[in-house]
């Protein structure tokens, strides 16, 4: 064992503490003077493919070594097929930048790990690094890769240690998890003896990241020590990717040459599709200044289609895809990261400036320079945008894949990869490649490939998937006994099979026809343009030369699409110009008529491509409509008129002084080249080898919208808010109304129109008056407002005028208060104090309301041109209810001396007065009091307002016998005032009996006597009329006597 005499003394719990303490010492002074207690290897076999290759092995501790020769020999020679770890212990070639641990190991222990949730992604035996012997406490690195792409949230590491809860409180701070470079925040760690498991958020990891652990071990608790040290089995879980459609997780089983290569759709017949344009920067393009010129293909693309209904996919590849999303652990800022770009809209200026920019972060891969086909691929098919069309631009054959297989051999780091990273072509690297380029298809994309500077003279050579890298032996190697040593050649198309004797280095050398045969049996040869045609078919391959060819032919081919056509684009504006997002632009007729040219060489086509004189369509949902145009010959030109349909609430919005805006290659054109044809038509230049393209805005028209609404208090004299308008005693009543006027725009506006106001009230009420307020101040002057219609039946109509309300602010809202007063008969005060659906509609009522036709007190506005989707009249009507107003009256009996009687017996009725004050007249019944029993102090009821008749039928009997009756109906008059009740008697001067409480408004005091008493109330109650009657009589008397003298 070399450097292991502390983790041996650890594992072994029956020790004495003292005896593991001095171990612990005698092991940290042999680490530090670097001394070596001896070193043991053995040769042992495992398994590799369906052949088996001597590797070698670090020994295995004390107690594992005594197990293994009390083995088999058969068992000694041949491991078991199921293990599926390898016993070479795990040393991280490159952890610089992350610790500065030594990386020096111990001899490995295996242990199993118990079944966690989600799916395996690795479970490997992992030995630790191990710390300084300087540092407490001792810090171990456990470093792994998982085995296949996906997301991990669960680690564990189980092995033979003890750990408590306590000893990984105290220490817990050291406890750390590094996936992708970056410490994992949030872990929960649960603790146990012989399994530690970490548990976290999802974190994406692929087989060339590492994952490292870290954490204290070997600590000292009081009494013994804790925590890991040695080999451990360390398992990782999560949830594996499945990138596309049928992409098999391991080589695909079969040659690519018999792999099926489903059909290529066809590409759309029209201009504004949706391209997406995906650029090998393998590090190969450095020979032949390709990313200068894929740059300049791009920008070629782009300027061409700026401004027309493009939406622009951008894609960049290597060994992976986004190019940098994939880095070799331990590299230093020497690949690039860029980005994909899905969709982006070169119909507007911000989508073609940051396509520009996007071209512009091209470059090779540097450490990540493979040529990986299948990431391409699923990256474009697996996006939210679906492409009609897919320019794939290569320069060579696929060296890796996704999963960047096949394996090294043991799953040894060659270069910081455990697989093939990019250095040479296997068979997996085309079949998935095939498969991703099936699933763009299956999208219904159309794929063309543009393969440049391919050869053409030679083949190339495929290995087989199971023709890895042994790094014991530098080179390639099939699964077989024998060993091929690779041949050198510098010229070349693969320049030479080496780096430090065991890698491969693709260069672009001279061609020459050699070849480099590995094993007949290893690889296959194959023409790099029948590995192309099964991306998208043999009519789908352009080749070209070389990159200087690419600019050219990338744009014709993006473009052709186009040529010979005009693009029409619909946009909503608001009042700044600003484009409305999300607005409804589907639908806008459009007509092109009047094609002139010389020599009548340029002619509108239909769908069909026949030849038409007048063309219309309507947007799509986009915005977009398109007219296509046909030539005798090439290069002819002429213009074409185009005219919109004008759509109800809308106006054209000009643009620089101009019906609409057009654009060839993204520039606008000159006043020359186009100007407007009637008030909403434009005529334009067009020619059939250029695109044109027309934006023609729109803006909403008027940009108001009025509300009429009842205002919340109808009875304002009352300090809680009324819904219901009250009817006083003398039929009046009041309903008042909020107008409120707003500005849709941003920007200040003013009406141009003004608000018509429409009342109508029901038959039965008489509208006496109508009062305006704005800004609490009553409007009288008529330029501000003025009657329309006053006269005769009902509605009345009123004008408020755009003068009233002056300029309108960005989304001003203005108001006006109408009060309406009417004369309610008293036949509709009767139908109304019913409370329901009768002669008198309420505002509930079922029946269609409408100015002709009004419930209850009707009033609505109107705004021509008025826009509040989705019904401008929804809120423009108002109605409010009116109600009888109730007064609660008290009535109580006084003797003669003005004391309150027992109404034992008494009975009032109250009716209505269907005549005069002066010559009142009995009406309708309305409320009867009493007669009770035992009754005392007053008899109380609730009336509407208005004018009543007292009558007493029945007198009640007091201790001193009857009382008397009023001698006839007493006239009064209930109002509220100020929300209470005030009764006043009418005629009082004829009815000195009864009275109105002094202290109390709504009492009414009626004196009533015994025969042969007067009543004492206060007033002058019948000594009045006694009085009178005495001096009649002593009048009688003188007269009488006067008589007899003569």
């Amino acid at each position: 064992m070399a450097k292991n005499t502390l983790n041996a003394a650890l594992i072994r719990s029956d020790f004495s503490r003292l005896f593991r303490f001095a171990l612990a010492i005698t092991a940290s002074t042999s680490l530090l003077i670097g001394s070596t207690l001896g070193s043991a290897q053995s040769a042992v076999a495992v398994p590799h493919g369906k052949q088996e290759v001597e590797i070698e092995a670090t020994s295995a501790p004390d107690s594992e070594r005594e197990t293994q020769e009390e083995a088999t020999p058969s068992q000694q020679e041949k491991p078991k097929e199921e293990e599926n770890h390898s016993l070479l212990p795990e040393v991280d070639a490159d952890k610089s930048d992350l610790s500065d641990i030594s990386t020096e190991g111990i001899a490995p222990r295996a242990f199993r790990a118990n079944n966690l949730g989600g799916e395996q992604l690795v479970s490997k035996v992992v030995t630790p690094s191990q710390p300084s012997p300087y540092q407490y406490p001792n810090l171990y690195e456990y470093a792994v890769s998982v085995d296949k792409k996906g997301k991990a949230n669960q680690i564990s590491l189980s092995g033979d240690f003890r750990l408590s809860q306590q000893t990984f409180n105290n220490y817990a701070g050291y406890f750390k998890l590094y996936i992708n470079q970056q410490q994992v925040p949030n872990v929960e760690w649960d603790v146990e003896d012989g399994r530690l498991t970490a548990h976290f958020a999802s974190v994406p990891v692929n087989p060339e990241g590492r994952i490292y652990i870290r954490l204290a071990g070997a600590v000292w608790n009081g009494s013994y020590y804790e925590g890991p040290y040695s080999a451990m089995n360390v398992s990782v879980h999560g949830a594996s990717e499945t990138s596309a459609e049928n992409i098999p997780d391991r080589p695909y089983e079969g040659s690519w040459t018999t792999q099926t290569s489903i059909p290529n759709p066809p590409a759309p017949k029209r201009c504004g599709l949706n391209i997406a344009l995906v650029f090998d920067v393998s590090n190969s393009l450095n020979y032949q200044d390709g990313v200068r010129n894929s740059q300049n293909a791009a920008k070629a693309v782009i300027k061409s289609l700026r401004g027309t209904p493009t939406t622009l996919g951008l894609y960049a590849f290597a060994t992976g895809s986004p190019v940098g999303e994939l880095q070799p652990p331990g590299t230093h800022g020497h690949s690039p990261t860029i980005a994909n770009v899905e969709a982006l809209e070169l119909s507007s200026e911000s989508g073609y400036r940051q396509a520009i920019e996007q071209i512009g972060t091209l470059r090779t891969g540097g450490d990540v320079g493979g040529t990986n086909w299948e990431a391409a691929l699923l990256r474009v098919a697996e996006a939210t945008t679906k492409y009609d069309i897919v320019y794939f631009i290569t320069d060579g054959v696929p060296t890796t894949n996704e999963d960047l297989l096949p394996r090294n051999v043991n799953g040894e780091l060659d270069g910081r990869w455990v697989g093939d990273a990019g250095n040479i072509t296997h068979n997996v690297d085309i079949t998935r490649g095939i498969t991703a380029a099936n699933a763009v298809k299956r999208t219904g994309a159309r794929l063309e490939t543009l393969a440049v500077n391919l050869p053409r003279e030679y083949n190339v050579p495929v290995l087989n998937d199971d023709v890895t890298i042994d790094l014991r032996t530098n080179g390639y190697y099939p699964p077989s006994p024998k060993r091929y040593i690779s041949v050198y050649q510098r010229s070349g198309y693969w320049e030479w099979l080496e780096r430090g004797n065991y890698d491969w280095y693709q260069g672009r050398g001279q061609r020459t026809p050699q070849r480099y045969y590995f094993n007949k049996f290893d690889a296959s040869w194959a023409k790099p343009r029948d590995i192309v045609d099964k991306l998208g078919g043999s009519d789908a391959v352009t080749m070209l030369e070389n990159y200087g060819d690419l600019p050219g032919k990338l744009r014709k081919m993006a473009v052709e699409s186009c040529e010979g056509a005009v693009i029409v684009q619909k946009q909503i504006v608001d009042d700044k110009g600003e484009v409305i997002p999300r607005s409804a632009v589907e639908g806008w007729e459009f007509t092109a008529d009047e094609v002139q040219s010389k020599t009548d060489a340029v002619w509108l086509t239909d769908n069909k491509e026949a030849r038409v004189e007048k063309q219309v369509s309507k947007t799509d949902i986009d915005g977009i409509t398109q007219y296509r145009f046909k030539t005798a010959s090439p290069h002819k030109s002429g213009s074409v008129r185009i005219t919109e349909t004008q759509q109800e609430g809308f106006v054209l919005h000009q643009q620089d002084g101009h019906n609409a805006k057009c654009f060839v290659d993204g520039v606008p054109l000159s006043s020359g080249q186009y100007k407007d044809d009637g008030e909403l038509g434009f005529r334009v230049d067009i020619s059939t080898d250029r695109i044109v393209s027309c934006v023609v805005q729109n803006k909403f028209k008027p940009t108001f919208k009025v509300e009429k609404t009842l205002a919340e208090d109808q009875n304002p004299a009352l300090e809680e808010k009324q819904s219901r308008a009250p009817i006083d005693s003398s039929g009046n009543v009041v309903a008042y109304y909020d107008v409120k006027v707003t500005n849709n725009s941003i920007n200040s506006s003013e009406l141009s129109a003004p608000v018509i106001d429409t009342i109508a009230f029901p038959a039965g009420m008489s509208v006496t008056e109508v009062d305006f307020y704005y800004e609490n101040r009553k409007i009288d002057d008529t330029s501000y407002i003025a009657a329309q219609n006053t006269a005769g039946r009902p509605p009345l109509t009123y004008e408020m005028k755009p003068a009233l309300f002056g300029t309108f602010k960005g989304n001003e809202s203005k108001t006006v208060e109408v009060r309406v007063t009417a004369k309610v008969d008293k036949p509709t005060q009767i139908e109304i104090a019913k409370e329901k659906n009768g002669d008198y509609q309420w505002c509930e009522s079922p029946r269609p309301i409408s100015p002709d036709n009004p419930r209850s007190m009707f009033n609505s506005v109107t705004l021509e041109g008025e826009h509040e989707p989705p019904n401008p009249q929804v809120n423009n009507q108002a109605c409010v209810d009116p109600e009888i107003q109730r007064a609660e009256i008290s009535l109580i009996k006084v003797d003669s001396h003005d004391n309150s009687v027992v109404l034992e017996g008494a009975e009032f009725t109250i009716f209505r007065n269907s005549g005069t004050v002066d010559t009142p007249q009995v009406g309708e019944s309305v409320l009867t009091l009493g007669p009770q029993s035992s009754a005392e102090g007053a008899l109380t009821g609730t009336i509407p307002v208005g004018t009543y008749l007292l009558v007493e039928t029945k007198a009640p009997v007091g201790e001193k016998g009857q009382y008397e009756l009023l001698p006839q109906p007493v006239p009064f008059h209930v109002e509220l005032q100020s929300g209470k009740t005030h009764i006043t008697i009418l005629n009082e001067h004829n009815h000195p009996q009864v009275t109105v409480a002094e202290s109390n408004t709504a009492m009414i005091k009626v004196a009533d006597v015994h025969l042969g008493q007067l009543p004492k109330t206060g007033g002058v109650g019948v000594g009045l009329f006694a009085a009178f009657g005495a001096l009649l009589i002593c009048i009688g008397i003188l007269l009488a006597r006067r008589k007899k003298h003569y």
